[in-house]
């Protein structure tokens, strides 16, 4: 549970739409839930991808192998606790979908 637990799952009440189907390889950056925390450091919803490196706000994970449906396992330690996470992340345009058991995120790319 620690994996994504520094990542809100709101939505804003907004319905996201379905996933994009296909496998576009993840694109390494800064993402954010809110666009407006683009310029944010400390943003708790930001998600920064570094090759295998997925750190959230506080939680740091290593992901293994990408499934050509973006299936991968999170690795994480937050706090002194690890977890390990069963994820899908899809690239749809600039944006980044991940979906866990707690739901679906859509992630913006922030400019830079």
């Amino acid at each position: 549970m620690l994996a994504l637990a520094a990542c809100r799952t709101e939505t804003g009440g907004v319905s996201l739409p379905p996933p994009a189907q296909g496998g576009a390889p993840l694109v390494d950056g800064i993402y954010d839930l809110r666009g407006e925390a683009c310029g944010d450091p400390a943003s708790e919803t930001r998600l920064t991808l570094a090759g295998q490196s997925w750190r959230f706000y506080e939680a740091r994970c290593r992901r293994g192998a990408v499934g050509a449906d973006g299936s991968l396992t999170l690795s994480c330690s937050s706090e002194g606790m690890t977890d390990s996470r069963a994820v899908t992340a899809v690239m749809e345009g600039r944006s980044l979908r991940v979906t866990d058991a707690g739901g679906a995120r859509l992630y913006h790319r922030c400019p830079g």
